[in-house]
């Protein structure tokens, strides 16, 4: 069988599945007669398989069927188990989560046809195949009465859970790459919404996902030497994720988030960008050898918001490492290496600062760090301008203290960390309560002057300096964040001024050019200030509408646009607290 460049290689009794240059093998079960199943989900039980019965099979709950199978590019690949002809899948003894068996496979060597790896999975059918072909659900499996897929799993290295459907022709099937090595058992979760598909070029065939015209089910490992166990293999139900914790939470979180995805998508950042540098600290790399504050920042925010304590210590005594002469964190520097920027960048030290609190509310510890950054703030990163008072962009320059350049970068400004600094340093609460205030005049002012949109670059008597680009797309998220925490009727009228205009071009998706999480998912969180049904459906087009490529420019695949992409889905999940 030809798929486009590639032959496929087919044993017997197996029909095509959705990835290019497999061999696979179909098991077939001896049966006394033949089962017949629903194709259809009733939405009541959930479970696709939890391996419990060690069988090939995966459980016949509303009446699913399917068997199990592995493949592989089929050179010099060593896979086990072994599953061709009358050999059937085996499933694998592991108690070490409390289950009996696991749905594994592994192998090494297998590399060909352009990739590498293999896998494991399972095809819908309406019969049981017995000795013969599988017979297919025709028109696919129906799963639509349920939102998603969720499962345990523990690999060696990267996978990428495959959703094939009919719809699908070209094999480029619906997806979700997991990208982080999972050392033990973790819980995941793929609502639908995160399936994209990959980019094979301009000849892709670009379809839609649709949960009613499933075919299969596989998770596919990516690297030569892999190994891959599944465990209870569940359809997603609605449950949506986050919690407001003992705070009051003011915006519509988006109900198709749910913890187990923002794990995932947290611990694929952290996979790609955080370095351990081996003396306690760590960095987060932005490109080549190059790191920034404002990295650092922001995983510490990822960090304290995962309860991922070590990570975020190992990233504070980096910033301790870089502290200048004001106490502020040196803006650039090599990575796990020397300084090349001295001066401080506020967003970063803002970042730093607020997830220095948040780790002291949580973990308690942290006021050593926290307090004197926060006062190096007030103290080098303000100023008084036209009569209001203002964030410089940095310790040593921006705002009117600088008369060579006086811009101001409204994506900097923070008020909703400037609340919480008034409230735990009370005695500079004039400050940051005065600064809050004189922002939203600012934002003000600068939305009538763009109709409704911020500018990247701006000044203190309200002229603004540049476009909506990419240092204004992060005006969504930190005055979302002002809307959640605090409910300030100002944030409102920021994030519904923005709605306003995207609402009026059809959407986020249809109102930038930039096909990526910082345009899209920042315009999508404007939502979470209007009505639920707004946040749902906005949060649906960001997701489903961010480009999928092996091109590290493409879509949220860049270390800004993937790194904005986790910020903005815990503040809308909401697991990023004061």
């Amino acid at each position: 069988m030809r798929l486009g460049a590639h032959t496929m290689s087919l044993a017997a009794g197996m029909l095509a599945l959705c990835s290019t240059g497999l061999v696979m093998a179909q098991d077939v079960v001896r049966n006394a007669g033949q089962a017949y199943g629903s194709c259809r989900a009733q939405g009541q039980d959930a479970t696709i398989d939890d391996m419990e019965d060690g069988d090939a099979r995966i459980k016949n709950s509303e009446g699913r069927l399917g068997v199990w199978y592995t493949f592989n590019p089929g050179t010099n690949c060593q896979q086990t188990p072994v599953v061709s002809g009358d050999t059937r899948f085996v499933m694998t003894p592991d108690a070490s989560q409390g289950s009996r068996y696991v749905a594994a496979t592994q192998g090494r060597g297998c590399e060909a046809n352009g990739w590498a790896g293999g896998g494991l999975g399972f095809r819908f059918a309406a019969e049981d195949p017995g000795l013969g072909d599988p017979v297919d659900c025709n028109g696919g499996y129906d799963a639509s009465a349920f939102k998603g897929l969720t499962f345990s799993l523990k690999s060696q290295g990267p996978v990428r859970l495959q959703v094939c459907t009919l719809d699908v022709t070209d094999f480029n099937c619906h997806g979700y790459d997991i990208t982080a090595k999972v050392d033990g058992y973790r819980s995941i979760t793929v609502p639908w919404t995160q399936l994209l598909q990959e980019d094979w070029g301009p000849n892709t065939k670009r379809v839609p996902f649709n949960p009613a015209r499933i075919v299969s089910i596989q998770f596919k490992a990516t690297t030569p030497e892999f190994a891959v166990a599944v465990d209870d293999l569940k359809f997603l139900q609605s449950n949506p994720g986050g919690s407001t914790g003992n705070g009051q939470w003011y915006a519509y979180k988006p109900q198709d988030i749910y913890r187990d995805q923002l794990r995932t998508e947290y611990e694929n950042w952290k996979a790609k960008y955080f370095v351990d540098c081996g003396d306690g600290s760590a960095d987060i790399r932005k490109n080549g050898s190059e790191a920034v504050s404002e990295g650092t920042g922001y995983g510490m925010l990822m960090a304290v918001s995962m309860d991922d304590r070590l990570t975020f210590d190992r990233l504070a005594t980096g910033f301790q490492k870089r502290r200048n002469s004001r106490g502020m964190m040196s803006w650039q520097f090599s990575v796990c290496g020397g300084v090349w920027g001295e001066n401080a960048a506020t967003d970063g030290d803002l970042d730093i600062a607020m997830a220095l609190v948040m780790a002291d509310r949580k973990w308690g510890g942290y006021r050593f760090l926290a307090e004197p950054l926060i006062t190096a703030l007030k103290q080098f990163g303000t100023s008084e301008c036209d009569g209001r008072l203002v964030l410089r962009p940095g310790d040593m320059w921006g705002g009117c203290r600088d008369g060579v350049d006086q811009r101001l970068n409204p994506s900097y400004f923070a008020p909703a960390y400037y609340r919480v600094f008034a409230s735990y340093l009370p005695n500079q609460a004039d400050v940051w309560n005065t600064l809050a205030r004189d922002s939203y005049v600012l934002l003000d002012l600068y939305q009538r002057n763009m109709g409704g949109l911020l500018p990247d670059w701006s000044y203190s008597n309200g002229a603004t300096a540049g476009n909506y680009g990419y240092e204004a797309c992060r005006v969504p998220w930190r005055i979302g964040t002002d809307f959640a925490w605090h409910g300030k009727p100002e944030a409102a009228n920021v994030l519904k001024n923005l709605y306003d205009y995207a609402n009026s071009r059809g959407g986020p998706v249809q109102s930038v050019d930039q096909k990526n999480s910082c345009f899209i998912g920042g315009l999508a969180l404007t939502a979470t200030a209007r009505d639920q049904n707004a946040a749902d459906q906005w949060y649906r087009d960001w997701i489903s509408n961010i480009p999928q490529a092996p091109d590290p420019q493409v879509g949220d695949n860049p270390y800004y646009q993937g790194t904005l992409r986790v910020l903005y889905l815990l503040l809308a999940g909401g697991l990023l607290q004061p």
